[in-house]
């Protein structure tokens, strides 16, 4: 899809959000076209922030029922079993790999 209609799409890491989210985020309002402006960015900082989204809980603090688990980027390693990394890594790790992760 991607090379048949290149500039259709915009890929974020989840890694990237919390490494640099500004200029992450500043990426992706400039691809949409809009306001990327200090103040908006830090409001959707702040909308977005893990301890919201998950109801006060920190970066890091578990709740293995909750949508938002744990707010930690890469946790993936210490969470899937080598078993389970193996069958994503058969399943989509070409793709992920063209994302910037490293194949298992």
């Amino acid at each position: 899809m991607r090379t048949e209609r290149p500039g259709r799409s915009f890929d974020i890491r989840y890694e990237d959000l919390a490494l640099n989210f500004s200029s992450t985020v500043g990426e992706l309002l400039a691809f949409f076209d809009v306001a990327r402006d200090p103040e908006t960015i830090e409001a959707l900082r702040l909308e977005t922030a893990f301890t919201r989204l998950s109801g006060g809980r920190a970066p890091g603090e578990t709740d293995a029922s909750n949508f938002f688990r744990n707010g930690l980027a890469g946790d993936w390693r210490t969470t899937l079993s080598k078993h389970q990394i193996a069958l994503v890594d058969d399943i989509c790790g070409a793709e992920l790999h063209a994302q910037g992760y490293e194949r298992e």
